[in-house]
């Protein structure tokens, strides 16, 4: 379960070399246009699914900083939790929006 109490989505490792060229292709570098930290021994990169976790081609790969993936984690749990708020919400209820 995850925390937003639903089942968690079934997530495939990347490849190692997937992993590898997706380190190629970012310079070894987290991939968060406004960081560009660089991986090192103590700041190791995180590998991400960009659309999807069951997509594991390397144009759906990429290497985050501990940080920022953390940021975009955070961010996807709190959009997917208003979602489903939305989706609870009594019918009736988005009908007063159109009183007058």
């Amino acid at each position: 379960m995850t925390l937003l109490g639903g089942k968690k989505k079934d997530r495939k490792e990347f490849s190692c070399a997937v992993k590898i060229d997706t380190l190629i292709n970012q310079k070894f570098c987290c991939n968060n246009p406004e960081c560009h930290k660089g991986f090192t021994k103590t700041v190791r990169p995180h590998f991400d699914h960009i659309n999807g976790r069951t997509d594991n081609r390397i144009s759906n790969c990429q290497a985050l900083c501990p940080n920022c993936h953390n940021t975009k984690s955070v961010n996807e749990n709190k959009k997917e939790a208003e979602r489903l708020r939305k989706e609870r919400e009594n019918p009736l209820d988005r009908l007063s929006n159109f009183r007058d």
